[in-house]
């Protein structure tokens, strides 16, 4: 996985999580199960699981181009559900945003 600058604590708790079997399966198939999109935006509520639905069916694309995906966009979902206390510029403890 890409490092966005100081988001190496981010990195390490996707890692972790995508690792437990269930926990991976049922966001593979998030998408599929619940889509929830207003008519003028995104429903901020279900933000947090789409991006991450989204960031694990790219690591484990079998078809993926690349070897690496980066969180970006992942990362942005938790900077603003979080009210920036989880952000790219600011090392956090894995543990803080794993208990978040």
């Amino acid at each position: 996985m890409n490092n966005l600058k100081a988001t190496d604590y981010v990195n390490v708790v996707i890692q972790a999580l995508c690792r437990v079997p269930d926990f991976r399966n049922f966001f593979m198939h998030y998408g599929n199960i619940k889509k929830e999109v207003t008519a003028d935006s995104v429903n901020l509520v279900d933000l947090l699981p789409r991006r991450f639905a989204e960031l694990v069916r790219k690591i484990w694309n079998p078809k993926s181009f690349k070897g690496h995906v980066s969180p970006h966009e992942f990362m942005q979902a938790i900077s603003l559900k979080s009210n920036k206390r989880f952000t790219i510029i600011q090392q956090k403890d894995p543990l803080q945003l794993l208990a978040w």
